[in-house]
């Protein structure tokens, strides 16, 4: 007979358990002790409706419903799960197109589309965004590596800094509040925008020579970028363009495509601590590593093949009006 009882879940080891006892108790012709009760059904028999039925396949699985910040996860029935999908794949394609143009992981644009459009937390937004960045720059990375726009030495130095540098941002973002994340991330956002206006006159090629002293230095830079890379889910490549090409000399394609793949690296290993963590949407990660993977490619060739400075400076009038929309939404009083 389909049976559904109520049952106490005192002493019971599995949900298996309690619909073992359920059997014997109803068979017995009692429902059981009404103390610290819940519905147990007969998973063998019984026949539900569709949403109740939902609910118990996804209660005797064992499926967490919601994230570890209270956010309830759609089933993937949902048309919010595919609104949510779509979106993250048209971000991907856009943060593909700014990974190969500008030689940044497309966390700019990504953590922006998750907070605003999708009310996604902060932290849940910048880490998913960070594994997002390991195959869109990867596929922004392979036509610079085939032109010989890397240096290698340098990109080995950096990751060396940054691969600390993620594992500390990781243990950081627990501490801090979503709202100083964001406020981090608004600052970043200013800073990159300054730069891409500023480096259309930079990269004239001039010669790209490391001593020791510069291997140190770009160590140092790996740690911040690293750091920024898992606070607030960007790829550094707002720390690492600049640095080289400012700072070291280097030519602006040969500073993106050192950038680029210096920036898988470093999501890596920000990705694999924010997976133990269980900050990572996987199914939105995936979709708008869908996006990078494509656009990512196109857009790499195109920087190699096109002055870009008006599309800098566009991307640098992009990134300010996020930075204000978000410095609003952060500042707006809570109703």
């Amino acid at each position: 007979n389909n049976t559904i009882c109520r049952l106490s879940t005192t002493g019971a080891p599995s949900p298996s358990a309690i619909v073992t006892k359920c059997r014997s108790r109803a068979s017995a012709g009692s429902a059981g002790p009404m103390d610290s009760v819940v519905d147990v059904v007969d998973v063998s028999t019984a026949t539900l409706p569709p949403q109740a039925d939902r609910r118990r396949r996804a209660a005797i699985r064992g499926r967490n419903t919601t994230t570890q910040y209270g956010e309830k996860m759609p089933s993937a029935e949902s048309p919010a799960l595919r609104r949510k999908l779509l979106i993250g794949l048209a971000a991907g394609m856009a943060a593909g197109f700014g990974s190969g143009l500008f030689g940044i992981g497309g966390g700019l644009i990504v953590v922006p589309v998750l907070v605003l459009l999708l009310q996604v937390d902060q932290k849940i937004a910048s880490a998913t965004s960070v594994t997002s960045i390991v195959v869109s720059a990867s596929a922004a990375a392979v036509p610079f590596i085939a032109q010989g726009e890397v240096e290698f030495g340098a990109a080995g130095a950096m990751f060396t800094g940054a691969a600390l540098g993620a594992l500390a941002g990781v243990r950081l973002i627990d501490r801090l509040s979503s709202r100083v994340v964001g406020t981090l991330f608004v600052v970043v956002a200013g800073v990159a925008a300054v730069r891409l206006f500023l480096t259309a006159s930079s990269g004239t090629g001039a010669d790209f020579t490391l001593g020791l002293g510069s291997f140190v230095a770009l160590i140092g830079v790996g740690l911040l970028a690293g750091m920024l890379a898992a606070l607030l889910g960007i790829g550094g490549g707002v720390v690492y363009v600049p640095a080289l090409a400012l700072l070291f000399g280097a030519p602006q394609h040969l500073a993106q495509g050192t950038s680029l793949v210096t920036i898988v690296p470093t999501a890596l290993v920000a990705t694999a601590a924010h997976a133990r963590a269980g900050r990572v949407d996987w199914p939105l990660a995936a979709a708008i590593s869908l996006g990078g993977l494509f656009s990512g490619t196109l857009s790499g060739i195109l920087a190699l093949n096109t002055a870009p400075d008006l599309l800098r400076r566009l991307f640098a009038v992009f990134l300010v009006l996020v930075a204000v929309r978000m410095l609003r939404q952060m500042i707006r009083p809570r109703r």
